[in-house]
């Protein structure tokens, strides 16, 4: 089985949720994209957290922003079909920032996580707000028209 991890936005918790599934089901881990990289990777992150089989990214951005502004800033734009997943079938793929961050000018990470089709998990915070996030992040998963009008 592969599970996309993803969030209500950034830092909700994406990587301890993803390491806590690598951990405890053996599955391997792979985040498609990943900005701020000068901080340090997820990928070298869950590296030294778990024993699973870290797959390398197919984008990687230094300054931690969103990926289409990251990508940009490179002279770079990311195509969801140049993502190569790994061929594997116990699979936890990470997204950057929330499901409604923009990949490029015209994709979003809702976009990714449709295209994909596979089974998701949204990682949220347990602040005042966020019961309004969740819910926006949730309908954005459902909805097959969410930001294409």
């Amino acid at each position: 089985m592969q599970i996309f991890v993803t969030g209500t936005d950034t830092d909700v918790g994406k990587t301890t949720i993803s390491s806590w599934l690598c951990l405890h089901t053996g599955y391997s881990y792979f985040k498609p994209i990943q900005t701020g990289s000068t901080l340090g990777t997820d990928s070298h992150q869950m590296s030294n957290l778990t024993n699973a089989n870290v797959y390398k990214e197919n984008f990687v951005y230094k300054r931690p922003l969103s990926p289409h502004l990251a990508a940009s800033l490179e002279n770079d734009s990311i195509n969801i079909d140049r993502i190569n997943l790994p061929k594997t079938h116990n699979l936890i793929i990470e997204g950057a920032g929330g499901v409604l961050v923009p990949i490029n000018k015209t994709t979003l990470m809702v976009d990714l996580i449709k295209k994909l089709a596979i089974s998701t998990i949204l990682v949220a915070r347990s602040t005042l707000g966020t019961i309004n996030h969740t819910l926006l992040s949730l309908e954005a998963l459902v909805r097959p028209d969410v930001m294409k009008s």
